[in-house]
């Protein structure tokens, strides 16, 4: 979707929903059209993202969202920003504003039968905390959710100090201990080197890893 050379985006619709058709210097940046495509690729009827921070993963999931008329739910503990797109095009997503945990246990049932979807979540976007206890309850509250053949994408997979992104320049984060790929490695019984690329088949899962900006790692459930 991006031409690396001439620095936009080939998809006029994520280019509409985006603040500028010029990639983010921010790590997530990196990873948009990979969001954009995985979730088109699913065609999901509820998608459910957690973590929303400055929105831009969020704008890119709507995108997605009205090319395949789905219905995109968020949820953050922080206020979700002003996304700057028309309302009339936010008619297919909810925020709430809660601890992703307590919502999964308690309330996205619930919310499931209001809406008039079954429990089932075809795409599941997390990208919250960063780290290994919450990260671990959160696959145990939400992978339960998961649709047959559904997909799961995590951003903050190989979190340090430094690190790479795709242009090959360097930019400051914060080292996690691993907190993100730890509590994966627990969940599927395996470990990883998150600083490389990997491909891998485990416990009904097809797992695939990139490294570079604070790696991405994609689960899709088999």
């Amino acid at each position: 979707f991006r031409n690396k050379f001439s620095n936009r985006y080939y998809s006029e619709t994520l280019m509409d929903y985006s603040k500028s058709n010029k990639p983010s210097r921010k790590a997530i940046g990196d990873h948009i059209c990979t969001l954009y495509y995985e979730f088109i690729s699913q065609k999901p009827t509820l998608a459910v993202e957690l973590g929303t921070r400055g929105g831009e993963s969020t704008r890119a999931l709507l995108a997605a969202a009205q090319q395949t008329n789905a219905f995109l739910l968020s949820i953050d503990i922080d206020p979700c920003g002003d996304l700057g797109i028309e309302d009339t095009k936010l008619k297919k997503w909810e925020f709430i504003q809660c601890d992703d945990i307590k919502f999964g246990l308690d309330d996205f049932p619930k919310w499931c039968e209001k809406k008039m979807f079954n429990p089932e979540i075809d795409f599941l976007f997390i990208d919250t905390s960063h780290e290994y206890e919450h990260t671990l309850s959160e696959l145990n509250t939400w992978m339960k959710y998961i649709a047959n053949r559904g997909i799961v994408i995590f951003h903050d997979t190989n979190m340090h100090n430094i690190h790479r992104k795709l242009d090959n320049t360097l930019e400051y984060g914060w080292d996690n201990k691993r907190g993100v790929i730890q509590a994966i490695e627990e969940y599927l019984g395996i470990k990883y080197d998150e600083n490389k690329n990997f491909v891998d088949i485990r416990n009904g899962w097809l797992v695939r890893h990139f490294p570079f900006s604070s790696g991405l790692t994609i689960m899709r459930k088999l």
